[in-house]
């Protein structure tokens, strides 16, 4: 009894096997639930994977709207800057024509200002050219020896010319020469025949005041002892390079009295004797302004 009992339950358990595994529809539903949880997995991972892309790309295309904006801001500060250059420039270029001159007239000479260095044996010097408190060239070697020449010409024809004269004066000695005049008869009257600092043509080393034996200047007090010697000069200072830079009747032009012993050098006879068969001031012939000063 209990064999058939042990028999029947094995029976029972192995049609129960059976079953079980020739059942499809459990062993579909399974494999169904199997893909649909890889299906999961992976369309988890698939959003996990496209989410993690999208944030990086809006990260980084904040980062590029940032750059771009961050650059666009600048570009208006780069664009006025450049801008103000180019401006700067144009204005700069603009006026460039108004500095030139006419051909036959020393550039930068015809403008109220400074004198012009560059131009040498040429340049001049008024009340309306001055030249800087730095500038400081000394006695002109070339001028120096044709001075020589002159006196020693002049003596050897009987005038009384000394070998001493007054030449090269720096800014401060003029400055300190000019207070004293105007200490002496006033700014109004020593404007008429001392130039004030910066405004003399001694700075330049170019220029000379002749004395006689006793230490006046040529044609100065006693003007009828010298006469022959003023006239002589007069009309020989060109073949020396010279020319007499304040003439009579030159006054409302040079700015100063009429100065006799008053040399310049314009640095060659052929220059001096063109000067002087004009018979204009150094203003006149280069068309430069002269006259008083600007204030």
């Amino acid at each position: 009894m209990s064999k058939k009992i042990v028999y029947a339950l094995l029976g029972v358990m192995a049609i129960a096997g059976c079953t079980q595994s020739n059942n499809p529809e459990i062993t579909t539903t399974q494999t169904k639930s199997t893909v649909r949880t890889q299906n999961t997995q992976m369309m988890t991972s698939v959003l996990t994977e496209t989410t993690t892309q999208t944030e990086s790309t809006a990260i980084k295309s904040s980062i590029v709207t940032t750059s771009s904006t961050e650059h666009e801001q600048s570009l208006p500060i780069q664009k006025r800057q450049h801008d103000e250059y180019i401006t700067s420039s144009q204005t700069e270029t603009s006026q460039e024509p108004k500095q030139q001159s006419n051909e036959s007239t020393p550039p930068a000479e015809n403008k109220v200002g400074m004198a012009d260095l560059s131009l040498g044996y040429s340049v001049i010097v008024n009340k309306k050219h001055a030249l800087p408190a730095d500038y400081a060239p000394g006695e002109d070697e070339q001028a120096r020896v044709h001075l020589v020449k002159l006196i020693t010409d002049m003596q050897n024809l009987g005038y009384d010319i000394s070998n001493s004269y007054s030449g090269y004066r720096s800014y401060y000695v003029q400055e300190n020469l000019y207070n004293n005049y105007v200490y002496r008869d006033g700014k109004q009257a020593a404007d008429t025949y001392s130039a004030r600092p910066g405004h003399s043509e001694h700075q330049t080393g170019l220029a000379y005041d002749l004395k006689t034996s006793n230490g006046e200047l040529l044609g100065d007090g006693n003007m009828s002892s010298h006469t022959e010697a003023v006239n002589w000069l007069a009309t020989h200072a060109h073949l020396y390079g010279f020319i007499i830079r304040y003439q009579a009747g030159k006054e409302y032009v040079t700015g100063y009295s009429a100065e006799p012993w008053h040399l310049r050098y314009v640095g060659s006879v052929e220059h001096a004797t063109q000067i002087y068969q004009s018979g204009l001031s150094l203003e006149e012939y280069y068309g430069v302004p002269g006259g008083d000063y600007a204030q």
